[in-house]
C-alpha cells in the first residue's frame, strides 16, 4: 500500500512539474524576417501536426530570397532544421546558446571568410531556420523522458508542407545560377531533411527518367541524426546510384 501510494504520489508530482513548465506549442517569430549587418535570417516554423504556424512565413522568406539572389554574385543560402531540445524561442539564443544562436555564428562566418577571400566582392548571406517544438520542457526529468513524444512530432512534421517549404526555397535559390545552398538538419531535424531530399530527388528521377540529375543543393550536412539507419541508408544508395558524391565525418 505504501509503495502504491508512494508511486502516485511521484506521478501526480511529475506530471504537476511538467504541466508548469512545459513548452507552449506556439509561433515565436511573428516579425519572421531579420536584416542584420552582415546577414539575412527567416524563420519559418511548423506546429506538432507539421503544418505552416502562419504560411506568410514562407512567402517573406521565399521574397528575401528572391531579392537578395538578385545579386550578380549571387547567394551564400544556409538552411538550417533543428533537432530535440530547441525550437525558435527568443530565450534559447540567450547567454550564446541554442540552435538559432548556433546559426547566427555560422552565416557572420560565411560573411567574414567571404570578404576575407574576395574583398572586391560582396555576397548576400541568407540564412533560413526551419523550426518545430523540439523542446516541451526545461525540467531536466521530464526533457529527457521527452525524447519518443518529440520523435514522433517530428515524424509528423517530415510531411508533405516542411517538403513543400525546403523544396520551394531551394528551387528559388537556383533561379540564380551562382547561388549556393546547404542544408543542414540536426537530431531529428536530419530525419525532417532526409525525407524532403528523398522525396525531391525521387521526383526528379520520375520527371526525367535517365537524365542527370541535378542536386537542388550544393552541401548537406546531417549532424548527429536521430532518424532511421535503414533511410538514412536508402538516400546515400539513391544518391551514389545517380554519382552523387556522399561522405561521413567522424568526430
Amino acid at each position: 500500500g505504501n509503495i502504491k501510494t508512494g508511486l502516485v504520489v511521484s506521478m501526480l508530482l511529475l506530471t504537476s512539474i511538467s504541466m508548469l513548465a512545459c513548452t507552449s506549442n506556439q509561433m515565436h517569430r511573428p516579425d519572421s524576417v531579420e536584416e542584420q549587418s552582415l546577414y539575412s535570417l527567416a524563420f519559418i516554423e511548423f506546429d506538432d501536426q507539421g503544418e505552416l504556424w502562419a504560411p506568410s512565413q514562407l512567402d517573406r522568406a521565399l521574397a528575401l530570397l528572391q531579392e537578395k539572389n538578385r545579386s550578380e554574385s549571387g547567394v551564400a543560402l544556409a538552411l538550417y532544421i533543428h533537432g530535440w531540445n530547441n525550437s525558435a524561442s527568443q530565450e534559447e539564443e540567450r547567454d550564446g546558446k541554442g540552435s538559432v544562436w548556433a546559426l547566427r555564428q555560422i552565416l557572420e562566418r560565411l560573411r567574414v571568410d567571404y570578404r576575407r577571400r574576395f574583398p572586391n566582392s560582396d555576397l548576400p548571406v541568407v540564412g533560413i531556420y526551419l523550426s518545430w517544438r523540439g523542446k516541451v520542457s526545461s525540467v531536466p526529468l521530464v526533457r529527457e523522458l521527452s525524447f519518443y513524444n518529440r520523435r514522433g512530432a517530428a515524424e509528423r512534421i517530415a510531411g508533405p508542407s516542411a517538403t513543400e517549404a525546403i523544396y520551394r526555397i531551394l528551387t528559388t535559390a537556383r533561379e540564380n545560377p551562382g547561388t549556393r545552398s546547404v542544408l543542414i538538419g540536426h537530431s531529428f531535424g536530419s530525419m525532417i531533411l532526409e525525407n524532403a531530399l528523398s522525396q525531391a530527388v525521387i521526383s526528379a528521377l520520375l520527371v526525367a527518367p535517365g537524365e542527370e540529375l541535378v542536386f537542388p543543393a550544393d552541401l548537406v550536412v546531417l549532424f548527429n541524426p536521430a532518424g532511421s539507419a535503414v533511410r538514412t541508408k536508402q538516400l546515400v544508395d539513391m544518391l551514389a546510384r545517380n554519382r552523387l558524391k556522399t561522405g561521413a565525418m567522424s568526430q
